[in-house]
């Protein structure tokens, strides 16, 4: 969609949520393929209208150029809605204003043309793209909390800046947080994107990653607006990468001061050595398997090309930490990007990445890491060029 017709959209938002009913519109573009069926399941499961109103207006922004033509084409036919066209006039915008959007988008179009010729993914624009790091430190109940990401959150946010990215950091955001954060990254103008990163640090288990307010969402719902191209037609053959530092694990424990005194422990020493949101009991037979599977499931949702999902650790296992020089996977990205970004891809970093992670051992448990990159790009990406 036009960033003109996306201003509309948010200046009428008001006026729209008042009487807009999507269940009386999401049939017909669904059938036109502007809604996907899970679009479509997500707002008919909102239990007031108001709410489903607010949800179809966050979503009709991200589903291509066709999509605001036929959200007005069917407020047009359908008579409960028809006097919601007249706020929807593209007159409200200017003609310089669409004209200016169209050429943008235009442009964009081209770029992605010429960028297909080539073996490189184009790192043209500056700022190349948003970087959003969520750093989840403290949490709600009886989940520790995690002492030394905040270091993490810091070293992302000083190496992607220096790479040209704009970097928005947010702490302690809960489930719902962060997934307004996902969608609003995924509504922004991408025209002039080069490449999208989404940092994700915060306790997990398999598949699912935790909020602030100590509730667990499926990586698959939450990154999902990101992850289907063909609601972000803009960055459709754009990379987007996800660094995410979290265990995998079967399930979460809570390891808290009192017990490590018992042990004769120091606090330092069991967040050095093992994430205290996460077991590190042995891995049963039944999940080794569930584990194995995992490798490739931890995202359902459909996989895209132009994607790299950089996990800290394999299914099954917790990813260690540190009190003073933050997680081992972040640590070692950050020192080996800086080093190498200038003449490696990414994908040649991450494999120093993994040698680097490797090579630490806990000295309490003998417990290793090795990070697991999910890749799925076409090209080469250099971050610096």
């Amino acid at each position: 969609m036009l960033k003109a017709h996306r201003k509309l959209l948010m200046k009428r938002r008001v006026d729209l949520v008042k009487d807009l009913e999507p269940n009386e519109i999401v049939g017909y573009l669904f059938q036109e393929r502007i809604l996907t069926e899970n679009d479509v399941d997500l707002i008919k499961a909102e239990k007031t209208r108001r709410s489903r109103a607010e949800l179809f207006l966050d979503t009709i922004p991200r589903k291509g150029p066709k999509a605001f033509a036929e959200f007005v084409k069917i407020l047009q036919q359908n008579v409960g809605t028809r006097h919601l066209v007249g706020i929807l006039d593209d007159s409200h915008m200017g003609s310089d204003e669409v004209d200016s959007a169209t050429k943008k988008h235009e442009q964009g179009k081209k770029i992605e043309a010429t960028a297909g010729s080539t073996d490189r993914y184009p790192m043209t624009h500056t700022p190349r793209g948003t970087c959003l790091i969520i750093n989840n430190k403290e949490f709600v109940g009886d989940i520790s909390d995690r002492i030394g990401s905040d270091i993490d959150a810091k070293n992302l946010k000083e190496l992607f800046s220096s790479l040209n990215f704009t970097t928005r950091m947010v702490k302690n955001a809960s489930v719902g947080d962060m997934k307004k954060l996902i969608w609003e990254l995924a509504s922004m103008d991408h025209v002039t994107t080069d490449c999208l990163i989404v940092c994700l640090l915060s306790h997990g288990v398999s598949g699912k990653i935790y909020g602030s307010d100590g509730e667990l969402i499926h990586l698959s719902e939450l990154l999902n607006p990101l992850l289907r191209c063909e609601d972000n037609p803009e960055l459709a053959n754009k990379p987007k990468l996800f660094f995410i530092q979290a265990c995998r694990v079967s399930k979460v424990v809570t390891v808290d001061a009192s017990e490590a005194a018992k042990k004769k422990i120091h606090s330092y020493e069991v967040v050095l050595h093992g994430d205290p949101g996460c077991t590190t009991k042995q891995t049963t037979p039944n999940e080794a398997q569930e584990s194995s599977e995992l490798f490739v499931q931890d995202v359902v949702a459909p996989m895209q090309a132009n994607i790299l999902m950089s996990y800290s650790t394999l299914p099954g296992h917790a990813a260690w930490r540190n009190f003073e020089t933050g997680s081992w996977f972040v640590d070692a990205l950050v020192d080996v990007f800086n080093k190498y970004v200038s003449q490696e891809d990414i994908l040649s970093m991450l494999i120093k990445v993994n040698d680097a992670v490797s090579k630490r051992v806990s000295s309490i448990s003998q417990s290793r890491q090795i990070p697991a990159p999910i890749v799925t790009l076409t090209k080469k990406l250099y971050l610096k060029v």
